[in-house]
């Protein structure tokens, strides 16, 4: 699996340590990143973009903030790697076989 926003080489961006607690206590373990959106091998290279969403709104809904990621279905690889070793063409149908 790949992690969308270091493939891309987005700066880190918190995704939770916005909120209070019910006295108002800021969060003490402070802004971190524990939310990822993790892709495929073939998907990864239809990556085009990756965000947080840091809306008024969105900080107010959740105690985590929402993100997201942008894909490029014509980028897309149709190759793999299946359990066997081989590389299989994700084709819909029955692909050509390398060995990998």
């Amino acid at each position: 699996m790949v992690d969308a926003a270091a493939h891309l080489g987005v700066a880190w961006q918190p995704t939770v340590g916005h909120w209070t607690d019910g006295e108002g206590d800021p969060d003490p373990w402070g802004s971190r990143r524990i939310d990822l959106i993790l892709v495929s091998r073939p998907l990864a290279p239809a990556l085009i973009a990756y965000g947080t969403n840091r809306s008024a709104a969105a900080s107010r809904a959740a105690d985590h903030l929402p993100i997201y990621t942008d894909l490029d279905p014509d980028l897309i690889s149709r190759e793999f790697a299946n359990s066997e070793g081989t590389t299989e063409q994700n084709s819909g149908g029955v692909g050509a076989r390398s060995r990998a």
